[in-house]
């Protein structure tokens, strides 16, 4: 996704939050980051933190990101029927064998 249309969707985003919607600071990740060499350029990763909503929000930013036509890998817990639901590459669960490797 290009930065301009990164741009667009987090206005979007934040338009329709509200005025409730919490303030974002980033200063001290940026600072944090800088001092540790910018290490998150050399594989583009999302990472996905908080209480709830982190398996919906990352399949549903997995699925995006395919429909762009890239490659992606997903790691998620717990799973639902077999353990190797939990590493999916381009939105199919990992075979046992490849699995147990990892």
């Amino acid at each position: 996704m290009s930065k301009r249309k990164s741009a667009r969707v987090e206005a979007e985003l934040r338009r329709r939050i509200g005025e409730q919607a919490p303030e974002v600071r980033l200063d001290g990740t940026r600072r944090a980051v800088t001092l540790l060499g910018r290490p998150h350029r050399a594989a583009p990763v999302i990472h996905i933190t908080g209480t709830n909503g982190k398996t919906s929000t990352s399949r549903m930013i997995e699925s995006l990101l395919r429909a762009e036509g890239r490659r992606t890998g997903l790691m998620t817990s717990p799973h639902l029927v077999n353990l190797n639901e939990r590493v999916c590459l381009d939105g199919e669960p990992i075979d046992e064998v490849l699995f147990g490797a990892v």
